[in-house]
């Protein structure tokens, strides 16, 4: 999730730790809403990579995520809205990539499988692993990252700058987890997970629509949640 997610929790949760958010790109305050580290995309190359993705697939859903909103830049009518969007009620401003002025943490693009498949298969793999970490997060996500950048990245950051850091929990369902459940000193995933991602961690929860991290909680530390 990203920082624009979790605004609308920031009074509800109890959060004292920095949060690992946008798939290891950002260590986040949520509780006074500051980002404490962040990384960045090239932008001008970023700008070529999504307008060549909807050259490919007018239907794709491409997002900009910059540390002040989350852009939705393909404007075509046949574009496939992120399901995600309406359930999380996030306001997505719709521009052209090249209206964004600032800094880019990142783009995700959604379509179903076999679309997303073949833009993918379309792309030049190659020369975009020169300039990102491209990340499959999700059925129908592919996302596009800082170099070298992973959801491990976040644990070690949160290891250097949280405060008093004793122990790291981690709950993930997908591949893109995988870095950030086994730097945890403990970890879980959700009974829907991936069944390679269920093998490695220490506890296996409820499903993800069900209070996974809830169960995860119960287990782990005990907690009546």
């Amino acid at each position: 999730r990203s920082p624009h997610n979790l605004s609308f929790f920031a009074d509800v949760l109890p959060l004292t730790a920095p949060s690992i958010l946008d798939n290891g790109g950002v260590l986040y305050d949520v509780k006074n809403r500051e980002y404490i580290e962040c990384t960045y995309i090239p932008r001008e190359k970023s700008i070529e990579l999504v307008n060549r993705i909807i050259e490919i697939d007018s239907a794709a859903s491409v997002q900009v995520y910059t540390c002040s909103a989350r852009y939705q830049v393909n404007l075509s009518p046949q574009r496939i809205d992120d399901p995600l969007v309406a359930i999380e009620g996030i306001y997505e401003p719709l521009c052209k990539a090249e209206d964004i002025r600032e800094e880019w943490i990142k783009i995700v693009l959604c379509l179903p499988e076999k679309q997303l498949e073949a833009v993918m298969d379309a792309l030049d793999m190659e020369s975009i692993r020169k300039d990102y970490s491209p990340v499959h997060s999700g059925k129908i996500y592919y996302e596009f990252l800082c170099p070298g950048m992973t959801k491990g990245n976040g644990i070690a950051a949160l290891r250097k700058k949280g405060n008093n850091v004793k122990k790291i929990l981690a709950i993930g369902d997908y591949y893109n987890d995988a870095e950030m459940l086994r730097l945890a000193d403990v970890s879980a995933a959700p009974i829907n997970a991936e069944e390679d991602i269920k093998a490695m961690v220490n506890f296996v929860t409820c499903d993800n629509n069900r209070g996974a991290v809830a169960d995860f909680l119960r287990m782990a530390l005990g907690l009546e949640i």
